[in-house]
């Protein structure tokens, strides 16, 4: 945790390229297409822990580990494909 506070000062005192952007914090910036893969990613793993406790609930010897893996593989591929389509557009 201490590791971003030191980039996020760096960005900031790094001396401008420009008025208004440092090249190091252009270096730094989001990515917007890596952010919606993790957040599919994210979702799948959410449904994956819920559809993992009702097997859970239902068979005590279920494998809850690899159904949230399943689901959030399912979860990354959907994020990865619609990123590459909107890419390719």
């Amino acid at each position: 945790m201490h590791v971003l506070l030191l980039i996020a000062l760096a960005a900031i005192a790094w001396p401008p390229a420009t008025p208004t952007t440092s090249p190091f914090a252009e270096t730094i910036a989001p990515l917007p297409e890596l952010a919606f893969v993790l957040q599919t990613t994210a979702i799948g793993a959410a449904l994956g822990s819920a559809v993992a406790l009702r097997a859970k609930r239902r068979n005590p010897k279920a494998d809850t580990w690899a159904i949230t893996t399943a689901w959030a593989a399912l979860g990354f591929a959907a994020g990865a494909l619609a990123t590459l389509i909107a890419l390719a557009r």
